[in-house]
C-alpha cells in the first residue's frame, strides 16, 4: 500500500508573522473573486487587545518561552503560471492567498502605523543629540523588519521595494511603470505610495512621512490602529492604560529583544523619567520602548499556521473545509477571474462585455443572502449545467466544480467559443430560475401562445412536481434559442418538453431510476464529442433508441406499467397525468361497459394547464375503495397484485367530493357518477327518483358539487355501467390495459 507523505503535499508549518512575510522575493496576490476587505471595529479591537494582553503577559509573567498568540491559518498556493504584465516587475515567486486575506491586510496596515510612529520618534530627537545615532539605529532596524511586511525587495527598479500584496485582475507588479497605473486597487496603491514615502523619508526628502489617505474600511481600521498606538500604547507611561509602561517593559523583556543589545544610556534615561526627571527625550524614549514591545510581540510572538498545498484544487478544498464562519466562496466566484484575466490579456474590458452580461445573469440567479441555500443552488446548477454542456458528471465538491469550469473554459480555442460558453451558462441560469419559480399560474415563458403552450406548461409542472431534475438539462440546453427569439425555437422547445416527458414517463412508469441519468448524459456527451448542436430530432432519436435498447416495446411496457403505474407506488403525479391522457379524445367502449377506447381527434382535450390546475380534477378517486368493507370483489385487494390501486380502478374527482364517495357501494357511486355525466336536469331528477326506489338517499350537496364541476367527459365511460353490473377484477384489468394502450400511443407519438 502506498503511503502518502501529507506533509510534503501540503507543506504545513508554523511561522511567526515576521518569518511568514520575510521570504525573499515572494509577492502575494489576492484573487479578485475574494470579497473586499471587511474587518470591522470588533475584529480590529480584538486583535489590538490580544497584542496588549500578550505584551502584558511577557512583562508580568516573564514566560518568554511560552507566550505566543495564534492568528489563525493562512493558506497559499504557488501560482507558477502567473503572467505579470511587466516581466521586469515579477517577484521571484508569486503565492496566491486562498485564505487569510483579512488578517494579512490588517497586519500590513498595523505595520505601516508602527513605521510612521517609530519615524516620528526619531524625528523628535535632535540630530545633534548624543541619543540620535542610537535611536536612529533602532528605528532603522525595526522599520526594515516592518517594511518586510509591506514590501519585498525586487533588487531592481526605483525604488527596489515593491508592494508585498496586490489584488489579482486589477494590479500588477512593476519595476518602473507608473505606480498609479500598475496598482489600481486601493490597498496595493497605498503600499506603493507608502514605499515611496518611506524611501523619501530615509533619504531625508520627506521628514514628516506623509502618505496618501485611504478610504472606507481601510481608512476606518487604519485610524483605529493609530488611535490605539497613540492613546493606549504611546501614553501608558503618562496615564494608566491597558498596556504596560516603558519601565515595566524594560524590567520584564530582555533588551536584546527590543533593540538587539544592552543600551544602558537609554535605559537609564527611561528609569530617571519615572523616578526623578521627565524630559522631552525621555518621553520620546518611553514611547519608543512601548511601541517596540508591540512591534516585537506582533512580529515574533504572533504566528500563523501556514499551509501550502501542492495544487490549487487542494488549497480551495482545504479553505472550504476550514471556513466554518463567514460566507463561503463558490466555484463560480473563483472561476470569474479566469474569464476576467483572459479578456484583460487581450485588452478587452470585462465590464460591458458579452461575457460580463451573461456571467452577471448567473451571479444574479445564484445570489442569496442565505449562504447554505446559495451553496446548494450553486452546486445543483453546476452539476446540471455540465450534463447539458458535455454530458459530464461533475464531482459535487468545490475543487471538482471549479476544475470543470476552468478546464472547460481554457480548453476552448477562440474568444468566440469562450464567449459562447459563458452565454450558455447565462441562458441556462435563466431557464433554471424559471423552472424553480414556476407555479403554473400562467403559461411558461415560451414567446408564443397556443394550445401547445398550454400543454407544454402543464408538462413542465408535471416534470417539476415529480422531481425530474434531468429534465432541466434538455429544456435548459434548448432554451437559449427561445431567449434569442430564433425562428422555430418555440415549437422545437415545446417538442423537447413533450419528448422529455414521454421518455421519462415511459421509463419511470415501468422501470426504476437505474440508468436514467446515464441515458441523458450519454446523449449530451455524444453531441459534445461530435461538436453537434442539441436538436429536437436528435433528442427524439436518442430517446427512441435508448428505449429500444432497454427492450421497451408497446406490449412489454404495458405489461410492466400495469404492475408499476399504480396509486401510491410512484409519485401520484404520474397517475394524474395518465388519467388526463386517457380522458383526452376517448369515448366509452360499447363492447365493454365501464372501459374506454380511442375516439375522434379533438373530441375533448384534457392536456392543458387549466385541467392540471383545476380543483375539479385535483384528487384521484378509487372506484372500488382502498379498503374493502365486504361489498367489493376481494380479488381487487389481493396483496400480491393490489388491482385496487391499478389505473383501471382510478378516476379524477373534485377535492370536496372524493372523501364523501370513498366508502359507498357501486350502485350508489354510479348514481353520483351518472349525475356528473348527465347534462339534463330532468335526467338528474329521474336519477334521484331511481335512487329512492333503490332505497338510496342521495346527498343533495354532493350532487350539487358534482353538477357544478366543469369537467365530466372522463366520467362518462364509468357512468355507462348498469346498476345491476358489478365492478370485478377482470373489468379493472381490461380497463387498465385499454388505458395503457392509449397512453403508449400518445406518448410515443411525442417521440416520433
Amino acid at each position: 500500500m502506498e503511503n502518502l507523505d501529507f506533509d510534503k503535499l501540503f507543506e504545513p508549518s508554523n511561522k511567526s508573522v515576521l518569518d511568514f512575510y520575510r521570504q525573499s522575493g515572494v509577492g502575494y496576490y489576492i484573487p479578485d473573486y475574494q470579497r473586499d476587505y471587511s474587518w470591522d471595529k470588533e475584529n480590529i479591537n480584538q486583535l489590538l487587545s490580544d497584542i496588549a494582553e500578550g505584551v502584558d503577559r511577557l512583562v508580568t509573567i516573564k514566560s518568554t518561552d511560552k507566550e505566543i498568540h495564534f492568528l489563525g491559518t493562512v493558506i497559499t498556493v504557488w501560482d507558477k503560471n502567473n503572467k505579470n504584465k511587466d516581466p521586469k516587475g515579477k517577484p521571484t515567486r508569486i503565492d496566491m492567498i486562498i485564505d487569510g486575506q483579512q488578517r494579512i491586510i490588517t497586519i500590513t496596515l498595523m505595520a505601516s502605523v508602527f513605521i510612521k510612529t517609530l519615524a516620528k520618534c526619531l524625528s523628535q530627537i535632535k540630530a545633534s543629540s548624543p541619543l540620535y545615532d542610537s535611536v536612529k539605529e533602532i528605528v532603522n532596524t525595526w522599520n526594515t523588519r516592518l517594511m518586510d511586511i509591506i514590501s519585498f525587495d525586487l533588487l531592481r527598479g526605483k525604488p527596489h521595494l515593491k508592494p508585498k500584496v496586490i489584488r489579482g485582475g486589477i494590479d500588477y507588479w512593476t519595476a518602473d511603470d507608473d505606480i498609479i497605473d500598475a496598482y489600481q486597487s486601493e490597498f496595493a496603491q497605498y503600499q506603493a505610495l507608502f514605499i515611496n514615502a518611506y524611501d523619501e523619508f530615509i533619504n531625508d526628502s520627506n521628514p514628516k512621512f506623509q502618505v496618501k489617505n485611504l478610504s472606507g474600511k481601510y481608512d476606518q481600521n487604519l485610524k483605529r490602529i493609530e488611535r490605539w498606538v497613540n492613546n493606549i500604547v504611546g501614553k501608558s507611561h503618562v496615564e494608566a492604560t491597558d498596556y504596560p509602561n516603558a519601565q515595566d517593559i524594560l524590567k520584564g523583556i530582555s533588551e536584546d529583544l527590543l533593540w538587539d543589545y544592552e543600551r544602558p544610556t537609554l535605559k537609564d534615561i527611561i528609569k530617571k523619567h519615572f523616578e526623578e526627571e521627565k524630559t522631552k527625550d525621555s518621553d520620546t524614549l518611553c514611547i519608543l520602548v512601548q511601541v517596540l514591545a508591540a512591534c516585537y510581540y506582533l512580529l515574533q510572538r504572533c504566528c500563523f499556521c501556514v499551509i501550502k498545498p501542492e495544487n490549487e484544487d487542494w488549497a480551495f478544498d482545504m479553505f472550504q473545509s476550514l471556513n466554518t464562519t463567514g460566507t463561503s466562496l463558490t466555484a463560480l466566484e473563483t472561476f470569474k477571474p479566469v474569464v476576467v484575466n483572459y479578456l484583460k490579456i487581450r485588452n478587452i474590458d470585462y465590464n460591458g462585455s458579452i461575457s460580463e452580461k451573461y456571467f452577471s445573469q448567473v451571479q444574479k440567479f445564484l445570489d442569496d443572502n442565505n449562504n447554505t441555500v446559495k451553496t446548494k443552488r450553486t452546486n445543483d446548477f453546476i452539476v446540471s449545467f455540465f450534463v447539458a454542456y458535455k454530458g459530464e458528471k461533475v464531482p459535487t465538491h468545490f475543487s471538482g466544480e471549479r476544475r470543470s469550469l476552468v478546464d472547460s473554459y481554457n480548453n476552448l480555442s477562440t474568444e468566440k467559443e469562450k464567449e459562447s460558453f459563458i452565454k450558455m451558462m447565462g441562458d441556462y441560469s435563466q431557464f433554471y430560475n424559471l423552472w424553480l419559480i414556476y407555479d403554473g399560474q400562467k403559461p411558461f415563458q415560451i414567446n408564443e401562445f397556443n394550445e401547445e403552450t398550454e400543454l407544454a406548461s402543464m408538462l413542465i409542472l408535471f416534470l417539476k412536481n415529480s422531481n425530474h431534475r434531468m429534465a432541466i438539462t434538455t429544456l435548459g440546453a434548448s432554451y437559449s434559442k427561445v431567449l434569442d427569439n430564433e425562428s422555430g425555437a418555440a415549437a422545437d422547445f415545446i417538442g423537447i418538453i413533450k419528448a422529455t416527458t414521454a421518455f421519462y414517463f415511459l421509463w419511470r412508469s415501468a422501470y426504476s431510476n437505474n440508468g436514467l441519468d446515464i441515458a441523458y448524459r450519454d446523449y449530451f456527451h455524444k453531441r459534445f464529442e461530435a461538436n453537434l448542436p442539441i436538436t429536437l430530432d436528435s433528442l427524439k432519436e436518442h430517446f427512441i433508441q435508448t428505449l429500444k435498447e432497454k427492450g421497451v416495446t408497446s406490449e412489454e411496457w404495458k405489461r410492466k406499467a400495469a404492475a408499476n403505474l399504480k396509486y401510491g407506488k410512484n409519485n401520484n403525479d404520474f397517475v394524474r397525468l395518465a388519467l388526463l391522457i386517457t380522458a383526452t379524445d376517448t369515448v366509452p367502449d360499447p363492447e365493454t361497459l365501464g372501459s374506454i377506447m380511442k375516439g375522434k381527434s379533438d373530441t375533448c382535450d384534457y392536456l392543458k394547464l387549466k385541467y392540471w390546475n383545476s380543483n375539479d380534477l385535483k384528487t384521484i378517486e378509487h372506484i372500488a375503495p382502498q379498503t374493502n368493507h365486504g361489498a367489493w370483489d376481494k380479488d381487487l385487494y389481493d396483496p400480491d397484485t393490489m388491482f385496487v390501486d391499478s389505473l383501471g380502478n382510478l378516476t379524477l374527482l373534485p377535492v370536496e367530493i372524493n372523501s364523501s364517495l370513498s366508502n359507498k357501494g357501486l350502485q350508489e357511486k354510479l348514481l353520483y357518477y351518472k349525475c356528473v355525466a348527465e347534462e339534463s336536469q330532468s335526467e338528474i331528477d329521474d336519477l334521484a327518483n331511481m335512487a329512492k326506489l333503490m332505497g338510496i338517499t342521495l346527498n343533495g350537496d354532493t350532487i350539487q358539487l358534482l353538477r357544478d364541476s366543469k369537467y365530466a367527459h372522463h366520467i362518462k365511460p364509468i357512468s355507462q355501467l348498469n346498476y345491476s353490473d358489478s365492478w370485478k377484477v377482470d373489468l379493472v384489468k381490461h380497463r387498465t390495459n385499454a388505458m395503457l394502450g392509449i397512453i403508449w400511443d400518445k406518448l410515443y407519438s411525442w417521440l416520433q
